[in-house]
């Protein structure tokens, strides 16, 4: 009585749903229009719930409120989903920790409602499975089973009064699908959530003040039944052994007092012990198999237990009688298993299947940083259209990632309009096309994010000694990225060496690789020309060394071949045009002396040789 006055001054105000939903939504509940309502929980059981041609099941125990022939208060029964309802099971079987037919049939919804003090005991299975006690009202079912197929699994619902979104913060309910093989003495409970907790109120609900696995609850108040609340349809599965024995108790008690109900509800047929080749792959069901992959159906029965026919369309196909089928394309596929002894079981799903996509490459994306910080900005959307091509964009959606990993498992997408991570460095983007009819037909492809950088510094030397045969400028670049190099607007090349270079002005051109940025570097080799033509054509007119004219202390002398001293030139004077006293001097070769100091070693040094003069 504590327990129950404690439970009414936290009781939460709950708006009635009369107003705005139908009585039509509700479902029915062991209406005596439906033969079904009648059943003992073993029939429920045997001619409901269980499905498979070829399975046993017996020995069966229970505990319950009420006989079968009391439809309007035991603790179980038949449901059936009327027309206009959205509650995902059409049929199946009810048990409670109260009564089963208050929780439908008319719309109440009031608090507390359903809450049915039946006056039988708890379950000491359930208990110590969940580590509880104090158990009441408990209704459960015990069976044996002898499934033939490893693939064992049902699907079910838990609904309750203790989801108001605050007592389920301290409360909860129990209940438990309990599975042994026989002969054992330890159960394992198949009601658990994928992280292994049970599946209760307080590990499933959306309460503001205390959320817990949200994404497994459906909502408050729904219209499908009078309960507080429910959960979205879960899954309760386990590996078995064909044709070994095993039993499973259905069980679900009132837990610290005898209010406020609870149930389970079990989807009709639900209970597949014998063949089942799984829920249909559909477009309608969100689940279509992919174009580029093999669906491959399994009936994980084998060869030696029963002999297999399949079909197409209602049709053999011929020569396949193996366990598993490869299908590539759409249609109803279906397989007759013979066990002999009178027995064979059959199963059919529906297959489609939708266009797999495929990610066309996109090229490497060059991104000029302005800024020259090393970050750059690019938008990634309209690189769409690369992996899109001919695909219709409504078919699929497009995602980058930072890892293959996370392209893989669509997780961590980039924002379209990305900003590279690591200063100064290519960055590898990953993409993702997906099917809008199953995510899980995907294809993924990667690029290269490369900036651009105007080079920290830039110098140029001639790395040989003056007047050498073979004059060689080297280009030394400092800054991030790849750049190529011209000399005298010549081709563009790699390598940042220039060999037998001609002597005077020279243009130096560096640029990266993507033409973001170009710089200008001007050098003089020095050397002489080997010919002058001194004809006033404004072309090779005068004679003197190239790049002389810094060093003011350097001597020129030029001779005639036999050693007659024609001209003293200063360094940076005009040069000499081909006259000795004011006469013009023939075409014929002339020597010259040179005194300077080296620019490559600071030596000081004479350089004798000779050139020609053209007329």
């Amino acid at each position: 009585m504590q327990l129950i006055n404690l439970k009414i001054k936290h009781i939460v105000y709950i708006l009635f749903l009369s107003c705005f939903t139908s009585y039509a939504q509700i479902i029915s509940i062991n209406d005596a229009a439906d033969a079904e309502s009648g059943y003992s929980l073993q029939e429920l059981v045997e001619e409901v719930l269980v499905s498979g041609d070829c399975a046993e099941v017996n020995n069966f125990s229970q505990q319950a409120f009420g006989r079968a022939s009391q439809p309007l208060t035991k603790s179980y029964g038949y449901f059936k989903k009327p027309d206009g309802s959205d509650f995902p099971f059409d049929e199946g079987i009810i048990i409670t920790s109260g009564r089963a037919h208050p929780a439908g049939n008319t719309t109440v919804n009031t608090n507390p409602f359903p809450s049915y003090p039946n006056g039988i005991g708890g379950d000491t299975d359930l208990e110590l499975a969940l580590g509880i006690n104090n158990t009441f009202d408990a209704t459960f079912v015990k069976f044996n089973f002898v499934p033939t197929s490893p693939d064992f699994n049902f699907r079910f619902i838990m609904a309750s009064e203790e989801y108001d979104g605050n007592f389920e913060c301290v409360y909860s309910d129990s209940f438990a699908f309990l599975l042994r093989e026989v002969g054992t003495s330890t159960y394992i409970n198949l009601a658990v959530l994928p992280n292994g907790q049970p599946v209760s109120v307080t590990n499933i609900n959306n309460s503001i003040e205390c959320a817990a696995n949200a994404d497994f609850f459906e909502g408050y108040n729904l219209p499908y039944t009078n309960y507080g609340g429910q959960t979205k349809v879960l899954t309760a599965s386990a590996s078995v052994t064909p044709n070994v024995t095993y039993e499973i108790k259905l069980v679900v008690a009132d837990q610290g007092d005898s209010s406020y109900d609870s149930a389970i509800f079990l989807e009709a047929g639900g209970f597949n012990i014998g063949l089942d080749l799984g829920e249909d792959v559909t477009f309608s069901d969100g689940n279509p198999a992919c174009s580029n992959e093999t669906f491959i159906l399994d009936t994980q029965i084998p060869l030696s237990q029963g002999t297999h026919t399949w079909f197409l369309n209602g049709l053999e196909i011929v020569g396949e009688t193996e366990s598993t089928l490869n299908v590539t394309s759409s249609g109803t596929y279906s397989v007759v298993v013979d066990y002999g002894s009178n027995c064979a079981e059959t199963d059919s799903i529906l297959i489609e299947f939708t266009t797999s996509p495929i990610a066309n490459p996109i090229p490497d994306q060059l991104i000029c940083d302005d800024n020259n910080d090393g970050f750059w900005n690019i938008n990634l959307e309209p690189l769409n259209d690369f992996i899109l091509d001919l695909q219709l964009v409504t078919d699929f959606t497009i995602s980058y990632h930072a890892s293959q990993t996370d392209a893989d498992t669509n997780t961590n997408p980039l924002p379209y309009n990305y900003t590279n991570q690591v200063a100064y460095q290519a960055e590898t983007i990953y993409a993702r096309i997906e099917s809008n009819f199953n995510p899980e037909c995907f294809d993924t492809t990667s690029f290269e994010i490369i900036g651009s950088y105007p080079p920290e510094s830039i110098s140029v030397e001639v790395i040989t000694n003056a007047f050498e045969n073979n004059n060689i400028i080297e280009v030394t670049i400092i800054g991030y990225g790849d750049y190529e190099i011209s000399l005298d607007n010549g081709v563009w090349q790699n390598n940042s060496i220039f060999q037998h270079v001609s002597g005077g002005y020279h243009t130096i051109r560096v640029r990266d690789l993507y033409k973001c940025y170009e710089f200008i570097h001007e050098i003089t080799v020095m050397d002489f020309p080997k010919v002058f033509t001194p004809n006033n054509d404004g072309y090779n007119d005068t004679w003197n060394i190239y790049s002389i004219e810094s060093q003011l202390d350097a001597k020129i002398f030029i001779f005639d071949k036999y050693g007659k001293l024609l001209k003293q030139l200063i360094p940076n004077g005009s040069g000499w045009n081909g006259t000795f006293k004011g006469e013009l001097l023939s075409t014929d070769d002339y020597w010259f002396t040179v005194e300077y100091i080296d620019p490559k070693d600071q030596v000081k040094k004479q350089f004798k040789s000779h050139f020609t003069l053209k007329r």
